[in-house]
């Protein structure tokens, strides 16, 4: 993946951080809000000038190599000077996201099957629309026709949060987004004008350290030491052993062979015993029922590594 390049269209930024989701306990029903489901895939930017068509990630990464279907299908839009925002996703033969498999091609040979859906317009024929209110983006973004079955508008569902989501997680999606209708873009901003509701909590950690594993796992590891970065170091938030298939525990312990350490990456002692450290490169997603008292993960099972981020952004 490239470094971050200044599109060649002359009246687009450089870069655009994308607006983030501040999480919420309970679904609920407002008619000045509207209602989409989460998907479980890679949040992307796509730069469109006509044929010259770039893909970010979350980090500013340029992986248009990774999507050469999606580049391309972009790129029949015909579209200037346009940035879009979305997420790629690969749906299973339930019509679900399934995230192991994206990430397995996205390893591979690149993405040959997602389907990139569309949530907003954010720069249209070079205009500024990041100030407007969502719903006259949303309306925008609806005049967009996709001509292939890489591209789709993500549907959405105006005022009733609450049937939505308990048709989502019936279903077997991780939950919904909500938007406040009259909510400008907010490029890097967690904001509370846009909202997400999980059927559990998750959220992202950096690995420091595994301990070791016996029996079956004596050739991979038993759990990952995460923590959140902090001013002198990461904070210690547990181990998190569990939700890893064989194919994540091999491929992630060949990730920490390359990056094991003396030095560890910790604000202060660990609890446990025999870790080995390494250093805070790798990114997973951790589902948890809570944060103890003392601010340990209670009940973590490991979701996810994010390939979109990157330590740093933490």
């Amino acid at each position: 993946m490239a470094e971050l390049m200044a599109p060649t269209t002359g009246r687009l930024p450089k870069q655009v951080k994308p607006m983030l989701l501040t999480e919420v306990k309970d679904a609920f029903n407002d008619e000045d809000w509207t209602f989409e489901l989460k998907l479980d895939g890679i949040r992307l930017l796509a730069w469109i000038d006509r044929d010259q068509v770039t893909l970010y990630t979350r980090n500013n990464r340029d992986v248009s190599d990774r999507f050469p279907d999606i580049v391309e299908e972009l790129r029949k839009l015909n579209l200037r000077e346009t940035i879009l925002d979305g997420e790629v996703v690969l749906l299973d033969e339930k019509g679900l996201p399934n995230f192991q498999r994206l990430a397995g091609q996205f390893k591979g040979s690149g993405v040959r099957s997602g389907v990139y859906f569309l949530f907003d317009l954010l720069f249209s024929a070079g205009e500024d629309l990041r100030s407007e209110r969502w719903s006259s983006r949303r309306s925008r973004l609806e005049q967009i026709k996709p001509a292939g079955p890489r591209l789709r508008v993500l549907d959405e569902y105006p005022g009733d949060g609450k049937l939505l989501y308990s048709e989502a997680t019936r279903a077997g999606f991780e939950g919904i987004v909500g938007k406040r209708l009259d909510s400008r873009y907010e490029s890097g901003v967690r904001s509370h004008n846009w909202v997400k509701v999980k059927g559990y909590h998750s959220d992202e950690f950096v690995v420091g350290g595994y301990l070791k594993g016996n029996g079956a796992r004596a050739n991979t590891f038993g759990s990952l030491a995460v923590g959140r970065p902090g001013q002198n170091g990461l904070q210690y938030v547990g181990n998190v052993g569990g939700g890893f298939d064989v194919d994540e525990l091999t491929r992630i312990a060949e990730a920490l062979s390359g990056l094991r350490t003396t030095s560890s990456p910790f604000d202060s002692t660990l609890p446990v015993q025999g870790v080995q450290f390494v250093k805070p490169s790798m990114i997973v997603e951790v589902r948890f029922q809570a944060f103890t008292e003392d601010g340990r993960l209670r009940f973590p099972i490991y979701l996810r590594s994010r390939l979109d981020l990157a330590a740093g952004e933490l």
